[in-house]
């Protein structure tokens, strides 16, 4: 177990993720804060720890529950949480959206391209019993997938810190700052807000086209 729990925090995601957190947390709060997050992400990303959990999905319960833990005595509401939490999350994947949208300004098709390297990407993340994620419609102008089941959200109710399940709902909005342009999403309900899904509809702008 030892030898399996360094191997975990050795890895560059993890090691990235707690880097680029304690980063903000230095300069937006204090040591102590960051201090405090990092000690408790590592105790429950070890007790979580599942060689057959993508470690994409086995890093966000961790997060969102230390991230509170570490600064809840100096927030106001889970709204502020959510503010923070959406920041650094933003600070890790800074390249990735920069990146994509100089990808897609070169191309002509852009929603072809966007929606195929996303079915990609869902089916790499949530096809899986963890998710048990649905196509609804794949067209030529709509995209409409749901998932069944949500890990990240047991995980969190397994905990008792249910209530910040909707702090990791908005991730998708992120991801779309990059293509926001040309590429229009949205959703109706969560599983973390009391509905039995989470669903996500994606839709090209006409300058998808262009």
């Amino acid at each position: 177990m030892e030898n399996m729990d360094n191997e975990l925090l050795e890895n560059y995601v993890v090691k990235y993720m707690i880097s680029v957190t304690e980063k903000y947390l230095n300069e937006n709060f204090s040591k102590d804060h960051s201090n405090t997050f990092s000690k408790e992400f590592i105790r429950i990303l070890q007790e979580e720890n599942d060689d057959n959990i993508d470690i994409r999905h086995l890093m966000n319960p961790p997060f969102v529950i230390s991230l509170y833990e570490a600064i809840k005595e100096d927030i106001t509401d889970l709204d502020e949480l959510e503010k923070h939490m959406m920041s650094i999350d933003r600070d890790t994947i800074e390249d990735v959206i920069k990146t994509t949208q100089d990808q897609m300004r070169s191309l002509e098709n852009k929603w072809i391209a966007y929606i195929e390297a996303a079915k990609e990407g869902n089916t790499s993340l949530y096809d899986n019993d963890l998710f048990q994620q649905e196509v609804l419609e794949d067209s030529e102008k709509n995209y409409k997938f749901v998932l069944r089941k949500c890990y990240y959200f047991e995980i969190l109710k397994e905990r008792g810190y249910e209530h910040l399940g909707p702090a990791l709902c908005n991730y998708e909005y992120l991801l779309l700052e990059g293509v926001d342009e040309w590429i229009s999403f949205s959703r109706e309900e969560t599983i973390a807000k009391g509905a039995e899904k989470c669903d996500f509809f994606f839709s090209p702008k006409p300058s998808a086209f262009e």
